[in-house]
């Protein structure tokens, strides 16, 4: 009989990495970061044969506290020709530890939409998706808007990479696509 006791769990294989313990830019950008790269090299994620996607999103406060955060993660789409559209989105505003979304795009809905958000503006309302189907490329943008708090006695209550780091939000995100059914 088997000692499951002693099981080690490997590593996460449900979908793949666009972005790993990614800092927030202070301008909104582009947010993959995978290396080796991905086989069909860095985004914007083509989706010839899927149908819809499901991401994680994890926001990590990193470098010390802060006083003030309006972090934001866009999933967007094109139709190849480079006129991105906000298909779903959160934004984390915690001033420590971190925080887990889920973002669910696709699947056959139908829905008119204009894109109204400006560039470099976070989302409004703070977690939402549009209805629509998937477009033919995909990328994940975000911003960073934080500022570091001046309290050095709560410093250790976020995780740290290294001594001397800026406070910022750190992201990582893995998406799953759905193929055609």
């Amino acid at each position: 009989m088997p000692n499951f006791a002693n099981t080690t769990v490997p590593p996460p294989t449900g979908g793949r990495p666009y972005c790993t313990n990614a800092l927030l830019p202070a301008a909104e950008g582009e947010l993959y970061n995978v290396v080796p790269p991905m086989p069909q090299g860095a985004p914007p994620v083509d989706t010839p044969y899927e149908s819809a996607g499901l991401a994680s999103v994890v926001f990590t406060v990193v470098g010390g506290p802060l006083a003030s955060n309006l972090s934001y993660v866009v999933w967007q789409g094109d139709l190849g020709d480079g006129v991105w559209l906000d298909l779903a989105w959160c934004t984390f505003t915690g001033l420590s530890g971190t925080a887990t979304f889920f973002l669910s795009v696709g699947a056959y809905q139908a829905n008119a939409v204009q894109q109204s958000r400006a560039v470099g503006t976070a989302p409004s309302p703070s977690l939402g998706a549009v209805q629509t189907t998937l477009p033919d490329r995909l990328r994940f943008v975000g911003k960073g808007g934080v500022s570091a708090s001046s309290s050095s006695s709560s410093a250790r209550a976020s995780p740290s990479p290294a001594p001397g780091v800026s406070p910022g939000v750190q992201v990582t995100v893995r998406y799953k696509l759905l193929g055609l059914r």
